[in-house]
């Protein structure tokens, strides 16, 4: 069998002015032969991600080689890399936030397509099939990730990340994030495409049970090397932590930072009164925005759109926007509604209804009453005055909250 991936001698040193450098990979060397599943297991700090990082160029390595089909990738930078990326391309731990929650899944996988010189048309249709070969009908399309459940959304991450037919696929804790059952789904439909399109993975994962299990061969790491089989770490057992520790995780975080006198201003930040992240609250509220730069996204004048990411054309173009701008979307009214209550929902200061009649013309309990009532009296959501907020039982479960209000 061809080698895929081969990583030689891969070192990464971290400097750092006035401290001790940090080593974080030390001469680490393996390969991937075609149509292998190579596991690659440590616990956090071990050193895995930052391999993967170097492997998929989002890292400089400070020695050693990368080889991709047998072409020394090791360099490679702007440009050069979408040829890279035809071959290798990577899932994600959170299926949910690899995707943008303000575009379908539909969209989502189209984009890679478009961007390799499809019609969005034809790509908006193969991202169906895609969808189809990985299990879901191609109705799930037209779905945000909000609207369908982790499971689902993984297997739309799959679809679009097989979309270009990559020679090499990198799962990074692509299914920690999943309950048990359906881990045993994913690895199925991993499994399925593998015998289907001869598919070569690099497992990155923690769940030394679940490597041994899927993967054809596992290397383990620890502190910055691989380690051999039949050492105490390769036989210790290392779990993500149950969902009734995440929550007391959760909410043990936000007494602790409260205590500091950091509030929980947004379901996932903090931050000392009046020092909030003006930008992170402008996209939760919808406030208009400009990108800048390659691939930089926008909203603006009720239209959402993205820089394109080639580096010549983006130049080439620079006074004339109009030209570097790409994947324009005309929201409709429905679509800013729906933006309107799940990005502030995120809020722990949640919508206000004064705002949604004024920006609308509109009253929100007439287009989203039964809904409100719904969450109410699941106590998942609570009116205060003029404004409406997820309660500490809601920002929990938040997402399936959200999606009830996508139109």
């Amino acid at each position: 069998m061809s080698v895929v991936l081969a990583a030689e001698h891969l070192t990464k040193t971290f400097v750092s002015q006035g401290r001790e450098n940090f080593t974080a990979v030390d001469d680490v060397s393996f390969s991937v032969e075609s149509g292998e599943k190579l596991g690659i297991i440590g616990e956090s700090g071990s050193g895995k991600t930052t391999v993967v990082n170097m492997i998929t160029r989002l890292l400089d390595v400070s020695s050693g080689t990368i080889r991709l089909d047998g072409e020394d990738i090791t360099l490679k930078k702007g440009k050069e890399l979408k040829e890279v990326y035809k071959k290798m391309q990577m899932v994600f731990q959170t299926p949910t936030e690899s995707f943008d929650p303000r575009r379908k899944l539909g969209d989502g996988i189209a984009e890679s397509l478009i961007n390799y010189g499809m019609k969005k048309k034809e790509a908006i249709v193969k991202a169906g099939q895609l969808l189809e070969l990985c299990g879901l009908e191609k109705e799930y399309t037209a779905r945000y990730p909000h609207e369908v459940s982790g499971g689902q959304c993984q297997r739309a991450a799959i679809a679009r990340a097989i979309a270009i037919d990559p020679r090499l696929l990198i799962l990074d804790e692509a299914t920690s994030a999943l309950d048990v059952t359906i881990q045993k789904e994913i690895l199925e439909l991993l499994d399925k495409l593998k015998t289907e399109r001869n598919m070569t993975y690099l497992f990155i994962c923690h769940d030394i049970a679940l490597v041994q299990q899927f993967c054809d061969r596992v290397l383990v790491m620890h502190q910055g090397k691989i380690v051999e089989e039949g050492t105490p770490f390769w036989e210790r057992e290392l779990k993500l932590p149950d969902e009734d520790t995440e929550y007391r995780m959760y909410e043990d975080t936000a007494a602790i930072l409260g205590e500091y006198g950091f509030h929980q201003y947004e379901i996932s930040n903090y931050a000392k009164k009046g020092l909030e992240c003006r930008h992170n609250k402008g996209y939760w509220q919808r406030t208009d925005y400009l990108g800048l730069g390659l691939g930089a996204s926008s909203l603006l004048d009720h239209m959402r759109f993205s820089n394109t990411a080639d580096m010549k054309e983006y130049i080439g173009n620079s006074a004339f926007p109009d030209k570097i701008r790409q994947n324009m979307e005309s929201l409709t009214e429905a679509d800013e509604m729906a933006e309107f209550m799940f990005l502030g929902l995120r809020m722990t200061e949640g919508v206000s209804m004064e705002a949604f009649a004024e920006y609308f013309g509109k009253n929100m309990e007439s287009i989203y009453g039964e809904v409100l009532k719904k969450h109410f009296a699941l106590g998942m959501l609570k009116k205060k005055n003029d404004r409406i907020f997820l309660t500490r039982r809601g920002i929990h479960v938040s997402n399936g909250v959200m999606a009830d209000f996508l139109l």
